[in-house]
């Protein structure tokens, strides 16, 4: 239902909850549910894995509607998917029934606890681990870095770096053009960006005195589910960027994939670079 009311391009960009109250109230009398931001409590974790189906269309934010973890905060007129057949058993471990509660999405109006929200509400809050790493900004005149990524000049590329490629970046020794192409060691798998909004506009990118086309990002990842099939394994992470109202906050900016690995290189990658680079649990907000 929601992948195909998200094509609709409403008038009213604040209407994205209110056109469809009604169909929530009678879902939540039915079912006994709770309706949080466009999201029901008891599949809450399931459904935070949306994403933009062409994310080379992705649309900035509009004005305030919902907190960035929930679809309802994408403008209308794109078709949103949902990651359906993915195991989120770390997603639920971090979000217990006591922090899904804690979540207090104020209605605007007291008649209609299923429409508008109050701006600034709906924070959700919980402990969890969280892996630093840059996204880079190819810069489309190096051919190399063009050819490496597999894609056409007249297109922008994305990837992931980790944070040792930081010391470098700062001496500005090198062009970030000749860093190796991924940055993040993915032992034998390949990550695939899956951002909710055009990421040159929505980041703080930070360029290089060497080469103004090249540029990093800071984002941290949120794993939030995976996916076996044989000897295969997908893990699904949510990407997100700190923002500036309080220590550990953060806004969600999309999701990544990590593709491509067997089962037995994912065990090793976990161990050898997930936690290895991952920060110590820590208390964070994503607003």
């Amino acid at each position: 239902m929601v992948s195909k009311y998200m094509r609709l391009s409403l008038t009213q960009l604040s209407d994205i909850l209110p056109a469809i109250s009604g169909c929530a109230r009678q879902l939540s009398e039915l079912t006994g549910d709770k309706y949080v931001a466009g999201i029901w409590r008891k599949s809450f974790a399931n459904y935070l894995l949306w994403h933009i189906k062409d994310s080379r269309k992705s649309r900035a934010r509009p004005k305030w509607n919902a907190p960035t973890w929930s679809w309802a905060s994408m403008a209308s007129g794109q078709e949103l998917l949902f990651f359906e057949k993915v195991n989120v058993d770390c997603l639920k471990q971090l979000l217990s029934s006591s922090v899904i509660n804690r979540i207090q999405c104020v209605p605007k109006s007291d008649r209609n606890p299923f429409g508008e929200i109050s701006p600034g509400t709906g924070s959700l809050r919980f402990h969890a681990q969280l892996f630093r790493c840059h996204i880079r900004y190819f810069c489309v005149s190096s051919k190399r870095a063009l050819d490496m990524a597999g894609g056409m000049k007249h297109q922008r590329h994305y990837r992931l770096h980790q944070q040792k490629y930081r010391q470098k970046y700062d001496k500005v020794s090198i062009k970030l053009c000749d860093l190796p192409v991924p940055g993040v060691d993915t032992r034998g798998g390949t990550f695939d960006l899956l951002p909710d909004i055009p990421l040159r506009d929505a980041l703080e990118w930070r360029e290089s005195q060497v080469c103004e086309n090249c540029k990093l990002a800071q984002i941290s990842l949120l794993q939030v589910g995976n996916v076996t099939e044989g000897n295969m394994r997908r893990d699904y992470f949510m990407m997100l960027r700190a923002i500036g109202v309080g220590v550990g906050s953060y806004e969600r900016i999309g999701l990544a994939t990590l593709l491509r690995q067997t089962v037995d290189q994912r065990k090793v990658w976990f161990e050898e670079v997930w936690q290895k680079g991952a920060l110590p649990p820590e208390e964070i907000t994503i607003n």
